[in-house]
């Protein structure tokens, strides 16, 4: 039951790591349009050398973060994939250790084929 608990948060979970993923972008943009604010208030070059140089640290770190969400969002699946991952996975272990539940499907041809040669037969002697 726990597993299912969990299962069902995943949708959650992606949702947070879009929505990290889209402040990491919008957190560029702002150091972005500071460093252009700053850089034109400038007086020399030491000062625009360490603007451009806390750029280049936000930068990074917007890309280190962007980079674990998308890398996250591939390989967290949404809930549905995951039910259908946890549920199919499940019997299709169960269908091949279990000998009875693989002779299934030829019994179900066998007695649907059965079941319709009889109604053929009882159409045929009503007729």
């Amino acid at each position: 039951m726990n597993e299912l608990y969990w299962i069902t948060r995943l949708d959650g979970v992606r949702g947070a790591f879009i929505i990290l993923a889209l402040c990491s972008v919008i957190y560029v943009f702002v150091c972005l349009i500071k460093a252009v604010d700053a850089n034109a208030l400038a007086i020399d070059d030491e000062e625009e050398s360490e603007i451009i140089a806390k750029f280049i640290k936000c930068l990074k770190r917007a890309i280190a973060v962007f980079c674990v969400c998308v890398i996250a969002l591939v390989a967290i699946p949404s809930t549905e994939e995951a039910l259908l991952i946890y549920g199919v996975g499940g019997t299709l272990d169960y269908v091949q250790d279990n000998p009875k539940a693989q002779q299934l499907p030829e019994k179900a041809i066998e007695a649907l084929d059965r079941y319709l040669e009889n109604n053929k037969n009882l159409s045929e002697t009503q007729q």
